[in-house]
């Protein structure tokens, strides 16, 4: 919701300062050609790419990273996710996007639909996993009109993951841009200005009267990093 919601008022602010341009008449030489879903679906698998094993900095096994540095981190309970490995023979993961308390986000080539989604991998512990699969679901089934089902992300596939004995839930989306946090940080003392804010407000207001109104879901938890805490659920 919120990358949307950044890109549209940024598109919004480029249509205001843009210069004019004169109109430019264009003809095509050659006549256009129409290609049906048919000849996509035709197409066979990406193949698989290989990754280099060298030339670049190793990190020691001892230094900590990012997930790893959470108080409550267990290498048991995430899962171990590797550039290049393929999941659910579908998914070649391409690298890391991001993590939070329970999950970790990378980016994946679709080598069926020949398209870039994200994976988030959760952690074998993470109860409240199922109940976010089942909020999408709930999303996903719903044939609606409604402006913020369009600000939505939905749900492309879920699957589970086997390691050592214990199962992790990955959740496959579409790619977002920029978060509204990392936005923030574009322009001077981390604060975005009301022609910038107004609109994303107003997409965030649409989205959650979309979830509210007709998904029936009550959307929680919306903190930035560094205020979110570890709680026992």
């Amino acid at each position: 919701m919120y990358s949307r919601s950044v890109l549209a008022a940024k598109q919004l602010w480029l249509s205001n300062t843009r210069m004019p341009l004169r109109p430019t008449a264009f003809r095509a030489s050659n006549p256009q050609i129409s290609i049906g879903r048919d000849w996509f679906d035709s197409r066979q698998l990406s193949p698989l790419r290989r990754f280099p094993d060298h030339g670049f900095p190793l990190i020691d096994l001892k230094t900590k990273v990012e997930e790893e540095k959470w108080p409550w981190y267990s290498s048991d309970a995430f899962y171990p996710a590797r550039i290049g490995e393929l999941l659910h023979t579908r998914y070649r993961i391409i690298g890391k996007l991001g993590y939070g308390g329970h999950s970790t986000a990378w980016l994946c080539r679709d080598l069926r639909e020949h398209k870039y989604v994200v994976a988030k991998i959760c952690e074998n512990t993470d109860i409240s996993v199922e109940r976010e699969v089942l909020a999408y679901t709930r999303i996903n089934s719903l044939e609606s009109s409604h402006t913020g089902s369009f600000l939505v992300r939905k749900m492309l596939d879920t699957f589970e993951i086997n390691n050592k004995d214990q199962k992790h839930t990955c959740l496959i989306h579409e790619p977002l841009g920029m978060s509204l946090e990392t936005c923030r940080y574009c322009f001077p003392g981390g604060k975005l200005s009301d022609f910038m804010l107004k609109p994303i407000l107003k997409h965030l207001i649409v989205a959650l009267h979309f979830l509210h109104t007709e998904a029936g879901i009550v959307h929680t938890g919306m903190m930035q990093r560094g205020q979110a805490n570890r709680r026992d659920r």
